[in-house]
């Protein structure tokens, strides 16, 4: 039996709603599958600060891990993953907590105090200008800047950490007996569960 076009279009039509139900079914599926897993760090999302990316990507991560950790890997790079993602995580809540100057040894110890500078008879209501005077606790101003700029090398060494955990040490390792090179596994393109 000859197919005409019609029957051939028709055949090609169906078969279209066909893919497009099921892309639809398992859309739908996957949809609410992540609105019930994610829904509590998605309800805290804000578009104006880069933490809330943090906050999802240190939520995935974990979700990661725990699948790794499992057992739903090969052994011989597991090891290393673990290790990896759970400091990319801690990496990850230190720079959330953003406690970098507390833990280089800067006390929130100094008072301040405003001063006023010269009373304004001319301005409407008699405005005033003051100005604030710092009064030194048990650090000095010198300690005080010397504990922001450790505080300072510590975060962006951190964050670098973080950065190189992710994209990984580039080491190649070359299988003679193969055509495959393949990377050391170390980057995150090779976490998945």
């Amino acid at each position: 039996m000859k197919r005409t076009k019609k029957d051939i279009f028709l055949f090609n039509l169906k078969y279209y709603f066909w893919l497009k139900w099921v892309d639809l079914y398992y859309d739908a599926k996957w949809t609410f599958w992540a609105l019930r897993k994610y829904f509590k760090v998605v309800t805290k999302m804000r578009p104006w600060d880069y933490a809330y990316i943090l906050e999802m990507q240190k939520f995935q991560m974990g979700i990661l891990l725990a699948d790794i950790d499992k057992g739903y890997e090969e052994n011989t790079s597991k090891g290393l993953k673990v290790k990896q993602m759970k400091r990319w995580i801690e990496l990850c809540e230190n720079h959330l907590k953003d406690d970098y100057a507390e833990r280089c040894g800067y006390l929130y110890d100094q008072e301040f105090d405003f001063e006023l500078i010269e009373e304004t008879k001319d301005k409407p209501k008699g405005e005033k200008l003051y100005r604030v005077v710092t009064t030194d606790g048990k650090q000095t101003a010198e300690e005080r800047s010397e504990c922001i700029r450790k505080a300072n090398d510590l975060a962006n060494a951190e964050w670098a950490e973080m950065n190189t955990i992710i994209k990984g040490t580039g080491v190649v390792n070359i299988d003679k007996d193969s055509d495959w090179d393949m990377g050391d596994g170390t980057d995150a393109r090779g976490y998945w569960a």
